[in-house]
């Protein structure tokens, strides 16, 4: 029962962030970041997707460096 309530949690963030890729052109560099930043700390799930996310969001919007990083962070948590 929890892994189930835990998946469905994993799912509702998983469809939130496909929202926002689909509205990131809506957004300015900041506003992007800032809203992906958002959805990160929200993840339910410690496998280093949202930081993934929010590296592509980084790198989509302009950030490369922080991208980089961001990325690494991800690299880390799903080890």
């Amino acid at each position: 029962m929890r892994a189930a309530i835990e998946n469905a949690a994993v799912e509702r963030w998983e469809s939130a962030v496909e929202d926002l890729w689909e509205r990131c052109d809506e957004f300015d560099r900041e506003g992007g970041v800032v809203a992906m930043r958002a959805l990160a700390e929200a993840c339910p799930a410690a496998d280093g997707r949202a930081a993934f996310e929010l590296a592509g969001m980084y790198d989509s919007m302009g950030f490369e460096a922080e991208a980089g990083a961001e990325s690494d962070n991800g690299a880390r948590s799903a080890i």
